[in-house]
């Protein structure tokens, strides 16, 4: 019988904190790719330093053979379980090797990933009992995150100018910025921008998979999505996240399970994502004629919409105000009609803050999170109602009184106060809405 293995999980702590702290679009994607590179060039490169391992073929094995482990076998000293969900999990034969990696990668991200925080739990994974050593290896890692923060930042002093970006110490000069607008900035916010050259080539791969690189490109600006100036320079800032992703991935039975399931997974929101950018290009003239402003730049026309996070399960994208609710209805509609590999449905749940376009992006960013946790209650059944009546009440909080309505109720007699259709229009193509939604 296969004896158990040493296993590191893998994870960030406020990692949404860490992409969204900026009004600045570039930075929220550096960010966000330097969150990705954190299990890519920066794992490789630890790894490397460690194995001496020239061939990177173990990185893509996990998800190309789900079924194959190789960890067992003489010759491997360290296999890659899965990537996923924002988490890593990782297979050790020595455990001294497992020590060193985190601490490596550790340190690795403190030089080169200045304010991320990760988090790691190392323990064994019994293949016999998979799903029970998976389950306590996250429950180790979530204690590991409440007990300890590391300081991964240069603190301030009272010397030291503020960074404009982030209220950290100044301490590198950005020569990435325009000639302008060249100025110290924090070692944080200098990360985050020389990442951001890098999504560059994943775009235009996302573009190339419709045919679309030719025609257009992606912003990196918030204000070039197409906003009208003035009363409509509004942008929908938009997070949707599957519905309980975390039970299922910790339920798989076995490893083989686990992989695909992350793979299909990572598939389907891909797909969905390829199909919002499909209907975009179909509906083009229409968005223009909605007095959407679509800026051109090399001869490509500027999309009205900018991914930020792609990731298994999780996304979060920003578009021009008035098409962000139809944007997201497409999305879940197309990911919805997925099943995963498990062989159940994928549902997921949006969260969409349309707020201007100078509003503090952290803060629209949360509440769309904060609505992602509450949406669609209304479609919901009257238990559902009730849980979330309770919950607002344990909060402190109550819907507001409207005539019949005490705020006790969310429907009565079929009728109910607290949504209006009306007001969201103004939010929603015409075009969608003359002849019924499509």
């Amino acid at each position: 019988m296969e004896k158990p293995i040493t296993a590191i999980l893998l994870d960030t702590v406020s990692i949404q904190r860490y992409i969204f702290s900026t009004n600045n679009l570039k930075e929220n994607i550096g960010a966000s790719q330097i969150v990705e590179d954190i299990y890519e060039s920066h794992l490789k490169s630890v790894i490397k330093e460690i194995f001496s391992l020239s061939d990177e073929s173990y990185y893509e094995d996990w998800h190309r053979y789900p079924e194959k482990i190789s960890i067992f076998e003489n010759s491997t000293e360290f296999e890659i379980g899965y990537i996923g969900g924002g988490n890593a999990l990782l297979f050790f034969k020595d455990k001294n090797r497992a020590q060193e990696f985190v601490e490596k990668w550790s340190l690795r991200l403190l030089i080169h990933c200045p304010g991320l925080i990760p988090a790691s739990a190392i323990g064994t994974i019994d293949f016999t009992d998979f799903s029970k050593s998976l389950r306590n290896l996250f429950k180790k890692l979530a204690q590991n995150k409440s007990s300890f923060i590391p300081e991964t930042i240069i603190r301030r002093h009272g010397i030291t100018a503020e960074c404009p970006n982030n209220g950290c110490s100044c301490e590198v000069w950005c020569i990435k910025l325009p000639k302008e607008k060249q100025n110290y900035i924090s070692s944080v916010s200098n990360a985050k921008i020389l990442s951001a050259g890098k999504v560059n080539e994943k775009l235009i791969g996302l573009l190339k998979r419709s045919g679309l690189e030719k025609n257009y490109s992606f912003t990196d600006e918030l204000d070039k999505l197409g906003q009208t100036k003035g009363e409509e320079s509004h942008i929908a800032i938009v997070h949707i996240d599957g519905n309980d992703m975390g039970i299922r991935f910790q339920s798989q039975k076995d490893l083989k399970n686990l992989r695909k399931l992350s793979t299909s997974v990572r598939n389907a929101t891909m797909e969905a994502f390829q199909k919002v950018l499909e209907k975009i290009h179909e509906n083009i003239e229409k968005i223009e004629n909605e007095g959407i402003t679509l800026k051109k730049e090399e001869n490509k026309t500027l999309l009205p919409i900018r991914p930020i996070i792609i990731g298994g399960d999780d996304i979060t994208f920003v578009s021009e105000g008035r098409l962000g609710l139809w944007l997201t209805k497409i999305f879940l509609e197309e990911f919805q009609n997925k099943i995963a590999s498990d062989g159940k449905p994928l549902t997921a749940c949006a969260g969409v803050a349309i707020t201007k376009t100078k509003y503090p992006f952290y803060r629209g960013y949360k509440l769309s999170e904060d609505l992602t946790r509450s949406a669609e209650v209304l479609y919901s059944s009257e238990n559902a109602h009730k849980l979330f009546l309770n919950e607002a009440v344990a909060r402190g909080l109550k819907l507001p009184k409207y005539k019949d309505f005490n705020g006790e109720k969310i429907f009565h007699n079929s009728k109910t106060p607290y949504l209006d259709m009306i007001e969201i229009m103004k939010f929603y193509p015409d075009f969608q809405l003359s002849g019924g939604i499509k």
